[in-house]
């Protein structure tokens, strides 16, 4: 990655300030915009003094923060990592119209599957055989059909939909917890270089920060976000996959249960159903869901 780069420049900047607040974006955007006096260009002769202020910290502090725990994190992303910023061409579309979109994106692969309609199959990482096998048909049947699929690269439903989506040569995308140059799980490193390779891996992640709990179901939202449907394969009253359907619902977009899961002693299915998660028998049902999609004809 090149670090001259004005707009790699502007990141390093803001994520120097995201130190601050406990890497969360929201408080980090909400400090920003408050600021009457800070332009990302005006130059570090400027901002540092005015930003250290602001935060209430000393000028060798910040600067010893962008220098050494940000800026050095970046060199040592891959040249082929790409970073985007929200309302960028590249950025998805679909993500930029939610509030809570990460500012920016590390991409990995081929960036235009992040602005194609997608469909993130996610589920249980214990799933059972019976689950797997039918994330594997559902994937196969999709991706034949040209729809790109998206999933979180955690064991389980994710790793299948990931997999069947290659050996059938569909599109997939990794919507991953870590910053982009970390592996996890570990045993999914072959995997993770593979979608780099004939799909695209996305992180909002950057090098500098550490892997918090909390970034896994962070990333659901922006997994959902990219989505315009997100299928529930199979998923523990405690799953992470419920958490994207949660951001499913804040966002707007469709959630589906294989039909099956409502005849189980699980009591999130019908939870969902009241609130608006459609299910299915078959495929010819997934794709009818699919077809009454407002998302998938709306132009954004």
């Amino acid at each position: 990655m090149d670090i001259n780069n004005v707009y790699v420049r502007d990141a390093i900047l803001y994520y120097t300030i995201q130190q601050y607040f406990n890497c969360n974006d929201k408080k980090t955007s909400q400090f920003i915009t408050q600021l009457d006096h800070f332009d990302y260009r005006s130059g570090l002769i400027h901002n540092i003094p005015y930003l250290s202020l602001q935060l209430h910290v000393s000028e060798k502090d910040f600067y010893h923060t962008y220098l050494i725990r940000v800026k050095e994190s970046f060199k040592t992303l891959p040249e082929d990592v790409i970073l985007v910023k929200k309302g960028d061409k590249i950025y998805s579309k679909l993500l930029a119209i939610i509030p809570t979109a990460p500012p920016y994106l590390f991409l990995k692969g081929n960036v235009r599957l992040l602005n194609e309609k997608s469909v993130s199959v996610v589920g249980s990482r214990n799933a059972s055989k019976e689950s797997m096998e039918k994330t594997e048909i559902l994937v196969k049947a999709l991706v034949k059909r040209n729809i790109v699929v998206n999933a979180g690269l955690a064991k389980g439903i994710d790793t299948i939909t990931h997999q069947t989506a290659l050996k059938n040569n569909g599109r997939t995308i990794a919507v991953i917890g870590t910053p982009i140059n970390q592996y996890y799980p570990k045993e999914n490193k072959n995997l993770q270089l593979a979608i780099e390779k004939h799909g695209l891996v996305v992180s909002q992640f950057p090098p500098c920060n550490k892997v918090n709990k909390w970034n896994f179901p962070t990333r659901n939202a922006t997994m959902s976000g990219i989505s315009i449907t997100t299928i529930i394969m199979e998923a523990g009253e405690k799953s992470g996959a419920l958490r994207q359907a949660d951001h499913c619902l804040k966002q707007g977009r469709d959630i589906l249960i294989p039909y099956s899961l409502l005849q189980s002693s699980l009591l999130w299915p019908r939870k969902y159903i009241k609130k608006g998660a459609h299910t299915f028998k078959n495929i010819k049902e997934v794709l009818e869901l699919l077809n009454k999609n407002d998302i998938l004809y709306k132009k954004v």
